[in-house]
């Protein structure tokens, strides 16, 4: 075998060496990315259902002078009841819970790989 012969084998070789770990980094992109959007997925789910349970009324009233509409921000908090009081407890607690499991899953993936590149 020539030495021309024996570098392309070597480059060959190389090449397919760094494919593998190409296609390794895009598979753990992949993975740390949808683990990232299902954490903050769930955090904004619970930040707009909150939102969105106690929400404020506005009322707009309309001034004579001008005839400018001008908005007055009525500090009024939506009726609360026992029933939905609880319900938004839930359902915070339970996206909440569901944000914890993925973060608390992503965290010991990524130990594991630790251990694993270490060993």
């Amino acid at each position: 075998m020539s030495k021309r012969e024996e570098l392309q084998k070597q480059n060959n070789d190389l090449k397919g060496a760094l494919q593998d770990q190409l296609n390794n980094m895009k598979g753990d992109v992949q993975k740390v990315g949808k683990s990232a959007l299902l954490i903050g997925g769930s955090l904004l789910a619970t930040y707009l259902l909150v939102d969105a349970l106690t929400a404020k009324r506005k009322k707009k009233k309309k001034s004579k002078d001008k005839g400018n509409v001008q908005e007055e921000v009525v500090k009024k908090p939506a009726k609360d009841n026992l029933l939905l009081s609880t319900a938004k407890e839930q359902a915070v607690i339970f996206l909440l819970g569901l944000a914890a499991q993925q973060l608390a899953t992503f965290l010991s993936e990524l130990d594991s790989k630790d251990d694993k590149e270490n060993s």
